[in-house]
């Protein structure tokens, strides 16, 4: 007869042979979980990217090298035909790596950070790689985030311009972010894991115009070479891209009392000569009843002779106003010469947020 201790003992053995659990794909860390290999086939290192992504639930931020201005060439990104054996993420990651060495990845939390490899020895001198000063930011929605991160960052200031051509979760709640020495690439990874599972991002455009957009999957044909060649095909059109206010509190008889509103807009295609644009200011909500604001103008008419568009509304809080915040549009209500007009899934154009104090 076995003894109970005996047989707890064997079992034990049974269990842990040599000494060594069995781990599960549960239990791996997302880097060390194996996917299958797959076929590139005149694809691009994005196009890659996009064929992990499938596979896996960490997100994946891609940093697009940026032409010098927007109105330059696309940059020609090489294809390739080829088998990418199945292994590791990260052995995946490595492998489309050595066939494009332009670039490099490294790992934030649950999101994959893809980027041209030279700028990781250029320091705070590459715009993704610059600190944020020591601050806590609240964030209620993406592209609030993405402003409001930029705008952390110590030093100069600089431009980011927010577009999406597809809804977007949002967050439940707004919630806080704290700077703690992060990279304004560190931040923008924040706002794709409070955005759920598998979130991620792209940076693109140029450096005079940077574009970042939130995906939940990368999709195949995402490089700018591929996107120009789509956009030939769809039409000329006009976008508003980003929207923000300055300063972003003003006073009802103190100073300051006046802010700016500055829309930035993007014109994409074959536009014909003299074409222009009607461009309108909203206001869309106030926290509170009896918040006034009073413009010099809501309405504006522009040329549509650059791939870039500034528009300015002063606005001023009016003498008779209640404390509170507002929330302020700019959208696109008309276009000459057929150009198309794209607007945002909510069909508001972008927005931005402005605090009225009183007095």
């Amino acid at each position: 007869m076995i003894k109970p201790t005996a047989v707890l003992a064997i079992l034990s053995t049974l269990a842990i042979p040599g000494g060594f659990a069995i781990r599960s794909q549960d239990t791996l860390d997302p880097l060390d979980k194996r996917l299958g290999g797959f076929e590139l086939l005149n694809e691009t290192f994005v196009d890659g990217l996009a064929k992990i992504d499938g596979q896996t639930e960490l997100g994946i931020a891609v940093e697009l090298p940026l032409k010098e201005r927007l109105s330059d060439a696309n940059i020609s990104y090489v294809r390739f035909t080829s088998h990418v054996p199945g292994g590791t993420i990260q052995d995946v990651l490595n492998y489309l790596c050595s066939l494009d060495p332009r670039f490099s990845w490294s790992r934030y939390k649950q999101i994959i950070n893809v980027y041209p490899r030279n700028t990781s020895v250029l320091g705070d001198k590459y715009f993704m790689n610059r600190r944020l000063s020591d601050t806590i930011v609240e964030i209620s929605d993406p592209a609030e985030g993405i402003f409001s991160t930029t705008a952390a960052l110590a030093g100069s200031l600089e431009q980011i311009a927010f577009s999406q051509s597809g809804a977007l979760p949002g967050f439940s709640r707004p919630w806080s972010f704290s700077s703690d020495g992060r990279t304004l690439r560190e931040a923008f990874d924040e706002i794709a894991l409070h955005m759920g599972t598998g979130y991620g991002w792209t940076l693109g455009g140029a450096n005079e115009f940077r574009v970042i957009r939130f995906h939940a999957r990368l999709l195949p044909g995402g490089t700018p070479e591929a996107k120009g060649e789509a956009g030939s095909q769809e039409g000329s059109y006009i976008q508003v891209v980003s929207v923000a206010v300055e300063p972003h509190t003003i006073h009802a008889k103190d100073k300051p009392s006046q802010a700016v509103v500055k829309a930035s807009l993007v014109v994409r295609g074959n536009i014909p000569s003299g074409s222009t644009a009607t461009v309108e200011l909203s206001t869309y909500s106030s926290e509170v009843p009896g918040v006034k604001l009073c413009y010099e103008k809501r309405i504006q008419m522009v040329a549509l002779d650059s791939d870039f568009i500034g528009v300015e509304f002063p606005v001023t809080a009016c003498p008779d106003t209640a404390q509170g915040k507002v929330l302020l549009g700019v959208t696109v209500q008309g276009a000459t010469g057929h150009v198309m007009i794209k607007r945002t899934p909510s069909d508001k154009g972008q927005m931005s947020q402005l605090t009225i104090a009183v007095p």
